[in-house]
């Protein structure tokens, strides 16, 4: 049981990492100055993206609960957690907002 308590300490903290790279990824994100101009508006959708689907989303998690044990849904939903946060290391692997916004939507 100890290891569920990690992986939603891992997910609470995971919401926060742009945040704590904003600076960095700004630098590392930056192809050209005109770029700059549009940091903010990508980072800030970065939050966004995030933050809409999570309207709906207990409706459809509440579902699955029913439906499931909390052992399964827990799995289910950890699944997709690790899902997203992969793609969004590969989004910023690859320089890909397209990709990290992906992964911020499966998160």
């Amino acid at each position: 049981h100890d290891w569920r308590v990690l992986f939603v300490s891992i997910e609470k903290e995971s919401f926060d990492i742009p945040a704590a790279l904003h600076q960095q990824l700004k630098d590392y994100m930056a192809k050209n100055s005109s770029d700059d101009d549009n940091y903010a508006v990508k980072f800030n959708l970065l939050y966004s993206v995030y933050s809409i689907p999570n309207i709906i989303l207990p409706f459809i998690g509440g579902t699955i609960v029913d439906k499931l044990t909390a052992h399964h849904s827990a799995m289910i939903f950890v699944s997709l957690t690790l899902i997203g946060q992969i793609l969004f290391a590969i989004g910023a692997q690859i320089k890909s907002w397209n990709v990290m916004l992906l992964g911020r939507v499966f998160y």
